[in-house]
């Protein structure tokens, strides 16, 4: 599962939390943080609380969606 996220330290542990909570045997958690300027990759993070299931990629410029 791809999580997009840019400056959304506000509600990005909600959207891991639900991710997770998939029951869905195969499940990886792609959290993509496009360079936000606030605290999107350390919250995300916190809310994955380690779970191996959930990796966050954070690139350190914003690179904007046309950026494939």
């Amino acid at each position: 599962m791809l999580i997009p996220a840019y400056n959304e330290s506000a509600v990005i542990a909600q959207s891991v939390q639900a991710a997770l909570a998939s029951l869905y045997p195969a499940l990886e958690v792609l959290v993509l943080d496009d360079g936000s300027t606030d605290d999107t990759a350390a919250a995300a993070e916190a809310a994955a609380g380690g779970d191996p299931r959930c990796v966050v990629v954070r690139d350190e410029v914003n690179r904007g969606k046309a950026d494939g």
